[in-house]
């Protein structure tokens, strides 16, 4: 419009103007308010047009946040799947943490004091005796990922589905070993009914929390895949234990 200002006068009820920003520079028509100016046109069509640019950035915003809220509350049931009774807890006061639930005896949002102590982990020990780390909720997942983890271990979680955080604690194992533990990753996330569940791993070192990001979020690089079907039998004749990690 600004370039067509010559074509357009004060009372004018629209204006045909040539489109310069398409190929074929097609002929567009643009209604005006006849009681503006040209110039006042294009300033107030400039104005529709930054208030429709900025209302969509924050609306981009607003989607990008919800979809990670979803994904957080997606891997918040999946803890409650197989959760214990003192995995409940850790979820509850997990909750209450992140201002979800009211603390008891208090308000929604009263978060108090977050909890030091050491969850207690699943152990499962492999075929050849290999020790496997398996976080339950997002509590016993930042405590495996980020605290138990030695930077040569190996870590696994299903790819692009909420799941358990999974560890080989050992430098060396052999190929059973890392089938048993991917079959621990598929078993206890939301594949777990599934068949030919992606199961990612790699070293520990390679994956890292973001500043600020929820309980039981990572991003991790350097991955390869092996796809596994659940089979609840096989998880059970594992011998496991629950310890203080």
């Amino acid at each position: 419009m600004t370039a067509h200002l010559y074509a357009m006068s004060k009372g004018d009820k629209q204006v045909e103007v040539t489109d310069y920003y398409e190929e074929d520079q097609p002929t567009v028509r643009v209604q005006l308010d006849p009681l503006l100016t040209p110039n006042e046109n294009a300033q107030r069509y400039f104005r529709k047009y930054t208030k429709m640019k900025n209302s969509r950035e924050v609306v981009t915003e607003q989607i990008e946040e919800t979809e990670r809220e979803i994904a957080y509350l997606d891997s918040v049931l999946q803890g409650l799947d197989t959760a214990t009774p003192a995995d409940i807890e850790e979820i509850r006061a997990e909750l209450t943490e992140q201002g979800y639930i009211r603390a008891r005896g208090g308000r929604k949002g009263d978060r108090g004091k977050k909890k030091n102590d050491r969850p207690a982990i699943l152990c499962y020990t492999s075929s050849e005796g290999v020790p496997i780390y398996v976080g339950k909720n997002n509590t016993q997942n930042d405590y495996v990922t980020n605290r138990l983890g030695q930077p040569s271990d190996t870590w696994l979680h299903t790819k692009d589905m909420p799941g358990s955080h999974v560890l080989i604690r050992a430098v060396d194992y052999g190929e059973q070993t890392l089938k048993e533990a991917a079959m621990l990753a598929a078993y206890y996330s939301k594949g777990k009914e599934s068949s030919h569940v992606p199961v990612d791993y790699t070293k520990i070192r390679l994956v890292r929390k973001p500043s600020g990001a929820k309980p039981g979020f990572v991003i991790y690089e350097g991955q390869k895949t092996l796809f596994i079907t659940p089979d609840e039998s096989l998880v059970r004749n594992l011998p496991s234990v629950v310890k203080k990690a």
